[in-house]
């Protein structure tokens, strides 16, 4: 994601103006067209949670509070505004629940028109996060209108207008914030504002890392932990370099802790226009990595949180809508109608935060380029594919029970080598291999093969894989692949192991042998080094030539804290003790704790 510094956003007012006329002709189409049957009364009602059209065909979340919003009208001029009630039925009819209107005053002159840009010209309902369940409707309703006959009145709302609201069960979200902190030689560490209190006021929290993307996605439970600080030696660049080779240390760090989380790095960078943060283009749900600059130091303007809610949208499948971007990265599904031209959100939306309506004539996808924090935002289209891509089902306690057993599913650690690399231009480049314990991937076939072979160049095993594509970010940018693969061990494979092989479509294309046995470098008795840099900061060096790769965890949690190379790095930490595995590039690996 790359956000400019002055930012994007305004269409002009011929624009809007042009877009006002076409959004009405639309709600004209959907509510039948032309004019109404009747002389006054209700002209239509939805329940919005975040985005929704018109006709209130955009799913519903469960368990999650929304808004309805009443809509009235009258073909006469000054008419008095009647009482507007609210109620929540079961599917048999019981009556539930009676709403009063919200504190947002409701006109008091029943309107020539519908208009949907304002919370002022709609009577408005707040709908606890409880009560919206399957099996369910609702129905508005208003008092006579004064001057206007019984049979010429609209006087109740059915929403749906036949059966209940479509709810669906969602499953939920669980996002590790990893703060990780630039610490090249010689350079002065870049570490990023995760948790505290902002330099311009106010305090930022892990959980408000996802504040945004909550409010944006169909999301009902979106969790967000505080991970263990990793250091890099990769530098981030406001042309986009370096961002993927450090998404792709966070992959890694990722699947050797073996967490089911997902990752959202956190980084400090030393600009303030350029890229913002990088993301997986995924196909399939599953666990990932993110990468989000801190920006954003007054409580109004977080940044952090817009590019946050760009790049977890990529993790829930979303791509690029076409505004700002390169238009071979744009998703090709994105709809063609006049209020979705230029990545427009296409129907009104809601944020539950401030209330405020989302206007497709000035407010963009958020997954586009274009648009300020306050004119992005989700349009349906988008929302309705990451219910998709999530696999939401019609609520039914039924699906929310297995959607539930899903969830404490638990895998056990054991024996894996874990594997990680790149596939750039047609040339994979791969990582040294770590032996630890950690949770196999669960790895979805593709045209890649992953072998493990042993000194005749046997296969002792092998895994179909496909690498995942990095979500382009510039015209012109050479696609991009990681991956990275925790494969089981059997019992004496780690020393049988002599190489690696990787194929593609059957054909080799890299391969990695031992120039020696495992066993036959002599190892030290004390093979790293370790002294306090400061009080906070680790310095390790180790023989490189006996081991390219260390890979250091916190030797209580087992978080990786940083993948070294070269013999010699800094490492970040305030624990006690380190647990440093030093690879020999293919699977032996040699384990040393050690104090700073």
């Amino acid at each position: 994601m790359r956000l400019l510094g002055s930012g994007r956003g305004s269409s002009g007012p011929p624009r809007r103006r042009l877009r006002a006329v076409l959004l009405g002709l639309l709600a004209a189409a959907a509510c039948g067209g032309g004019a109404p049957a009747y002389d006054a009364g209700i002209d239509g009602a939805y329940l919005v949670q975040s985005s929704q059209d018109y006709a209130g065909t955009v799913p519903l979340v469960q368990g999650r509070a929304g808004l309805l919003r009443v809509f009235l009208s009258a073909k006469l001029p000054g008419l008095a505004a009647p009482a507007v009630r609210a109620r929540l039925y079961d599917a048999a009819g019981a009556l539930l629940q009676t709403y009063a209107a919200t504190a947002q005053p409701p006109p008091t002159a029943l309107p020539a028109a519908v208009s949907e840009a304002s919370l002022a010209g709609s009577w408005n309902f707040a709908i606890p996060a409880a009560d919206v369940q399957p099996g369910r409707y609702l129905v508005a309703e208003i008092d006579p209108v004064a001057g206007v006959p019984a049979s010429r009145t609209r006087t109740s709302f059915r929403y749906p207008a036949s059966g209940t609201l479509d709810v669906r069960a969602v499953p939920a979200v669980a996002i590790t914030v990893v703060p990780v902190v630039q610490a090249p030689a010689g350079l002065t560490p870049l570490e990023p504002l995760v948790a505290g209190v902002e330099p311009a006021g106010g305090v930022r929290t892990v959980d408000g890392w996802l504040d945004r993307a909550r409010r944006i996605h169909p999301l009902s439970e979106a969790s967000a932990a505080l991970g263990a600080t990793y250091t890099t030696s990769t530098v981030l660049g406001a042309d986009g370099s370096g961002w993927s080779a450090l998404l792709a240390e966070l992959e890694q760090k990722r699947v050797v802790d073996g967490s089911p989380n997902s990752y959202l790095g956190a980084v400090r960078v030393s600009y303030t226009s350029g890229t913002a943060g990088i993301a997986y283009a995924l196909s399939a749900r599953r666990p990932a990595s993110v990468l989000v600059w801190d920006a954003g130091s007054t409580p109004d303007n977080p940044l952090y949180q817009k590019a946050a809610a760009h790049e977890v949208g990529h993790l829930l499948g979303l791509l690029h809508a076409p505004c700002g971007i390169p238009p071979a990265t744009a998703d090709t599904g994105w709809p063609t109608g006049p209020t979705y031209a230029g990545a427009h959100i296409g129907v009104f939306g809601w944020d539950p935060l401030d209330g405020s309506v989302k206007d497709p004539a000035s407010v963009y996808d958020l997954m586009s380029y274009c648009g300020r924090l306050e004119t992005t935002w989700t349009s349906d289209y988008g929302y309705r594919r990451v219910l998709s891509f999530l696999g939401a089902v019609p609520a039914t306690a039924t699906a929310t029970a297995s959607r539930a057993a899903t969830a404490t599913a638990v895998v056990s650690r054991q024996p894996c080598l874990v594997v990680a690399g790149r596939v750039r231009e047609g040339k994979v480049e791969v990582e040294p291999a770590y032996a630890v314990d950690t949770i196999p991937s669960a790895v979805s076939p593709g045209e890649y093969e992953f072998e493990l072979v042993d000194g005749a160049g046997a296969t002792l095993s092998s895994v179909a894989f496909a690498p995942a594509p990095v979500a382009a970010e510039r015209e012109g940018e050479a696609e991009e692949r990681h991956f990275a693969l925790a494969v089981p061990l059997a019992r004496g494979w780690a020393d049988a192991v002599r190489g690696l092989v990787v194929r593609e479509r059957g054909a080799v294309v890299y391969r990695r042998a031992l120039a020696v046995s495992p066993g036959a470098v002599a190892v030290a008795a004390a093979p790293v080094a370790v002294r306090a840099a400061s009080r906070r900061h680790a310095q390790l060096s180790w023989d490189a030539a006996a081991h390219p790769g260390a890979l250091v965890r916190d030797a209580r949690t087992g978080e990786v804290l940083a993948f070294l190379r070269g013999g010699a790095g800094v490492v970040q930490t305030a624990a006690p003790e380190l647990e440093v595995v030093l690879s020999d590039d293919v699977s032996a690996s040699h384990r040393v704790v050690v104090a700073p």
